[in-house]
């Protein structure tokens, strides 16, 4: 299944509580690779995030896990780090 990884950050940061977002795969033995994403967010929990998806993305979408943290890590740019977000889930 191709699923793209910036549709369900682009998703995940529609919810009011969420300022940054970031989805990527991580290496899964049976599938190759299962979908987790990070979510910048306060005052909202990781269940809550999943439901959210669960609303609004097609469920093959739905990532396995959402990492919610205070802040992302962020690279010079501002952008979200996606190798430091990697490490955040080893």
């Amino acid at each position: 299944l191709n699923i793209q990884p910036e549709e369900v950050a682009e998703v995940i940061g529609r919810h009011p509580a969420v300022n940054d977002a970031i989805a990527f795969g991580l290496p899964d033995r049976d599938w190759g690779e299962r979908l987790v994403a990070m979510a910048g967010a306060s005052g909202v929990s990781e269940d809550e995030l999943l439901r959210y998806c669960a609303e609004h993305l097609e469920p093959r979408k739905v990532p396995s896990r959402i990492l919610v943290s205070a802040e992302l890590p962020k690279g010079r740019s501002g952008k979200v780090s996606l190798p430091d977000a990697r490490q955040l889930y080893d």
